[in-house]
């Protein structure tokens, strides 16, 4: 009798653990069949209905939430983009709408949306990724500063001034040497607005390093450092800068 009580007290015992064992082991709601992943664990009610919605992957995150906290930033770097890839499908059409060619933007044509756009218009891919990270650094940096509006604001003002005197300085050049090929020189590039981002930096952290392995540069240098290299490449005639270096007559 003592030995059927045993067995039977251990009996119960082993009862127990196993559903302890089981309750540990199975999830509190189970997936759905067709559900994977993320989709699985993060279903949100959506006023009971249940409705699905995934994580985004990291990348992804965080480009929405850059184009969300910096969308002048954010736009400007898909200007410069589009416009590129536009100028490889059709680089003669792109040449003449929307560079700076005085004879089309106030002469016969009338294209004076070329006052903006040719401040994001670049043919050099090397050119195109360091106009990205300038604009991906600096940009932000200013836009954080100064606000989405008033660096909205800012941007607007400096790219049509940027157009509007590289037009003044390109008619000068035309009155005094006579010279028609002046009124049908295509002139485009960021190198304008660079300074711009340059001269911005300046003002708002002039003791700043932008560069870690250059301590002794400080953001109050880069905008003489910046025409320096303009003045340098357009001397030297690099083609990759030759024909910006009019741009940087507003810095």
């Amino acid at each position: 009798d003592l030995d059927l009580d045993d067995a039977a007290e251990h009996g119960a015992d082993n009862v127990e653990a196993a559903e302890l064992f089981l309750k540990l082991a199975t999830p509190a709601t189970a997936p759905r069949s067709g559900d994977s992943g993320a989709f699985a664990n993060n279903t949100h009610g959506n006023n009971g209905g249940g409705q699905r919605r995934g994580l985004l992957p990291p990348a992804m995150a965080m480009n929405a939430a850059f184009v969300k906290e910096h969308p002048v930033t954010a736009a400007s770097m898909g200007m410069v983009l589009v416009l590129f890839l536009a100028g490889l499908v059709a680089r003669e059409g792109m040449g003449e709408r929307v560079t700076l060619i005085l004879a089309n933007t106030v002469g016969m044509n009338f294209y004076l949306w070329n006052f903006f756009t040719a401040g994001f218009y670049e043919t050099n891919i090397l050119k195109v990724l360091f106009d990205l990270a300038c604009l991906a650094s600096a940009g932000r940096m200013l836009e954080e500063s100064m606000g989405t509006e008033g660096f909205a604001i800012f941007w607007v003002v400096v790219n049509g001034l940027n157009g509007l005197v590289t037009s003044v300085a390109l008619f000068s050049l035309f009155v005094i040497t006579r010279m028609e090929t002046v009124l049908f020189m295509q002139t485009y590039g960021f190198g304008g607005l660079i300074g711009a981002l340059a001269v911005g930096l300046k003002l708002i952290a002039p003791r700043e390093t932008p560069l870690p392995t250059v301590p002794s540069l400080k953001c109050h240098h880069l905008p003489m450092l910046l025409g320096i290299v303009s003045l340098f490449c357009w001397t030297l005639n690099i083609t990759a800068f030759a024909q910006v270096s009019s741009h940087w007559s507003v810095v």
